[in-house]
């Protein structure tokens, strides 16, 4: 087995991926012009987790490949499938026993392809858009995973993975200049794969570029203030609906750079705030508060709490059902996903 790899500030990180999507869907109605703008910056919490998720997993990729002298396809999908599919799959089962979800968006959430239904405006009320609609990202991820490992298996280089991430920049940008020129709608720049393909290349990318001198442990929380000022200026300075062509055409690509350039910082500097025990346990359980954190402001939304109260409301019932989604039904699948590493990546 390779050497471990195992980044306790990646933990922080994610955690605050989550909690800028979760303050983006928990100001939505309000009228106050400043948390419009901070709803605006949150659409791009998701875009993080796929630079995150990239770049760890082509990182033990590699390490897999120089270490083994091969990637284990198979392995790597059943590990995938025990981190994803057990918690998405109750929580799809919940939300299909609760609510009046129709077959064909059931259809599509259990079978990953629920970004492609939700291209098109989602016909359903705003309760139920609340509940499963922070699910489209997974589809885009379990369809990008199902064929990274391929790609990579016909030969798992550093210089390889640079080209692959720059014909999936470009293929990204070409995507959304067919979508503007067809004037075909936000939702299909928003929600596709190909569209969203920005993030995954960067996060790519950065796993196979070479490994500067360490940096000081300020540098991370200094990237994150610089990153979260320059998006909120893009966001302000050229808002998403009112866009012009071309920067719509190359607004991922510029997000995912910005979100790059945090990651690269983050990983490569000493471990400081974002590694506390605290934001390292969040972030170990930030899948079960991204995946139940739509299901709990729908349930204040049914409620009739105002934005004000929904915001620590929702919070508090995310995170406890989180916490215990985590110690009774992932770790679980954790230790049975231990067995097919190839390259140990848990927390020692």
């Amino acid at each position: 087995m390779a050497e471990r790899f195992y980044l306790p500030q990646l933990d922080g990180l994610r955690f605050f991926a989550f909690l800028v999507v979760f303050l983006d869907h928990g100001v939505s109605g309000t009228e106050r012009l400043w948390l419009a703008h901070l709803r605006s910056v949150g659409n791009f919490g998701v875009d993080l987790f796929f630079v995150l998720s990239s770049y760890l997993l082509t990182t033990l990729l590699l390490r897999e490949q120089a270490a083994t002298g091969r990637i284990d396809v198979v392995a790597f999908w059943i590990r995938r499938g025990l981190r994803i599919w057990p918690l998405y799959l109750v929580c799809v089962a919940v939300i299909a026993a609760g609510t009046s979800l129709s077959w064909w968006y059931l259809l599509g959430v259990a079978t990953f392809t629920f970004n492609w239904q939700v291209v098109v405006p989602f016909a359903g009320s705003l309760a139920l858009l609340e509940a499963i609609g922070p699910l489209w990202s997974l589809s885009v991820e379990e369809q990008f995973y199902g064929a990274w490992p391929l790609l990579l298996r016909l030969g798992a280089t550093p210089r390889r993975v640079l080209w692959l991430a720059a014909l999936m920049l470009a293929g990204a940008v070409i995507a959304r200049a067919a979508v503007v020129l067809l004037g075909l709608g936000w939702e299909a720049i928003k929600f596709s794969s190909i569209t969203r393909l920005d993030g995954m290349a960067v996060g790519a990318a950065l796993a196979a570029w070479p490994r500067p001198s360490r940096l000081p442990a300020w540098a991370g929380p200094v990237a994150g203030i610089i990153t979260l000022g320059l998006l909120s200026a893009m966001q302000i300075l050229v808002p998403f609906s009112a866009s012009p062509t071309g920067f719509e055409i190359l607004r991922g690509l510029v997000a995912a750079g910005m979100l790059g350039g945090l990651l690269w910082v983050v990983v490569h500097a000493s471990a400081g705030v974002l590694a506390s025990r605290p934001l390292v346990y969040l972030g170990r359980i930030s899948y079960g508060l991204y995946v139940f954190h739509g299901a709990m402001y729908a349930l204040t939304h049914w409620a009739g709490l105002r934005w004000q109260s929904r915001l620590p409301v929702a919070f508090l019932l995310t995170l406890a059902v989180a916490a215990l989604s985590y110690r009774y039904l992932e770790r679980p699948f954790l230790r049975l996903k231990q067995r097919y590493a190839r390259v140990e990546s848990a927390p020692v």
